[in-house]
Order: C-alpha cells, then sequence, then structure tokens
C-alpha cells in the first residue's frame, strides 16, 4: 500500500507540474498579443455636408510624417462615422477625405493625449 501511495503522491505532483507549464505557456503566448493591442489614442470622426448631414463611403486615410510607418485607412459608415486608433501620441496625424461627387479635404491633428475624441470633418459637393 505504501508503494501505491507514494506512485500516487508521484503522479499528482506530475499532474500539477504539467498543469503550472501549460499554465504559464498559456499566459507567455497572451501577453504579446494584448501588448499590441494596447492603443494609446483613438479618433471617432464624423463626416458632414455642408448642410450637416453625415456622407457614407468617405474613404479616410490618417499618415503620420513623425511615424513613417504609420498609415491607417477607413471607410464612414451611413452615419458619416469613422474610426483610427493611434499608438504614438503628441505628434501630427494627417488625415485625407476622398469620394466622388466631393473635393477631397485634407486635416491635421496634434494627438496630445490618451484615450478617444470626437471630431467632426465637412466636405464640400464639387
Amino acid at each position: 500500500m505504501g508503494v501505491l501511495s507514494t506512485r500516487a503522491r508521484e503522479a499528482i505532483k506530475m499532474g500539477s507540474k504539467t498543469r503550472t507549464i501549460v499554465w504559464l505557456l498559456v499566459v507567455l503566448l497572451t501577453i504579446p498579443g494584448m501588448a499590441m493591442a494596447v492603443n494609446k489614442g483613438r479618433i471617432i470622426g464624423t463626416v458632414l455636408d455642408p448642410e450637416g448631414n453625415p456622407i457614407e463611403g468617405v474613404i479616410v486615410i490618417a499618415t503620420c510624417d513623425e511615424v513613417s510607418s504609420f498609415k491607417d485607412t477607413d471607410t464612414t459608415n451611413e452615419k458619416g462615422v469613422f474610426k483610427i486608433d493611434f499608438d504614438v501620441i503628441n505628434v501630427v496625424y494627417r488625415y485625407q477625405f476622398q469620394k466622388v461627387g466631393y473635393q477631397s479635404t485634407e486635416a491635421t491633428q496634434t494627438w496630445r493625449k490618451d484615450g478617444t475624441a470626437r471630431h467632426d470633418f465637412t466636405m464640400q459637393p464639387g
């Protein structure tokens, strides 16, 4: 009986070690994905015509001269809304707005805070 008891304890210890190793692997594989998902800022913009009506289908291109690797593109939904996420703050971002039937428009913004901000942009017909 003492032999079975010792073997049973060893099996339990092995199971415990295996569980610990598995949990450590899960944590190690999860952390990089979580770190990459962190954004410093987000703009939720609305593109409007001169009468204040939302414009659907505007292509919004965001770039930053100070962060040459940054380029993000979104298209406005039926409410004229687009979203762009940023990883770097205290730099100037450039937005380009393009849609057939409207004059292409450009705007710049210095992003100075962590978090989300909302802004409206107006496009002129043409």
